[in-house]
């Protein structure tokens, strides 16, 4: 018996990110949800249960935002214990305490497919190296 795919929910107000991570996380046989905005996460996270949020930081006009982590707050509470990854175009130096705030995972855009792939997979508790070569390189 197969087991069933991973759901995980893609948040990132950049259309093409989004749509590109969600495209890359499907060929490598996870089911996708992405979305674009804070309310579209909190709807999806109220309909249906995720294994793993995938999440930039919304609305945060740079790292030094003090709201910056305000829309990861909110959508990290409403999955509960839901790992959550943050991935940000920011410096990761802004992103440090991501670990004590509760988040599973942060992952620095730009990115390839093999350290998306690994990202996801090592907050899932999954074997990173069964997931190389899942998606095509970009």
């Amino acid at each position: 018996m197969t087991a069933r795919p991973r759901a995980l929910l893609v948040v990132d107000d950049d259309h093409d990110i989004c749509e590109l991570t969600a495209a890359l996380l499907r060929d490598a046989g996870y089911r996708v949800t992405a979305v674009a905005t804070e309310a579209a996460a909190l709807a999806a996270l109220a309909a249906r249960r995720y294994d793993l949020i995938l999440m930039d930081p919304l609305g945060a006009a740079s790292a030094a935002d003090p709201g910056r982590w305000d829309a990861l707050g909110r959508v990290l509470a409403a999955g509960g214990d839901t790992p959550t990854v943050v991935f940000t175009a920011h410096p990761p130096a802004d992103f440090a305490d991501w670990r004590a705030r509760g988040f599973a995972g942060f992952l620095a855009k730009p990115f390839d497919c093999d350290d998306l792939l690994a990202a996801v997979a090592a907050a899932l508790g999954e074997d990173p190296d069964g997931l190389r070569g899942a998606a095509p390189a970009l």
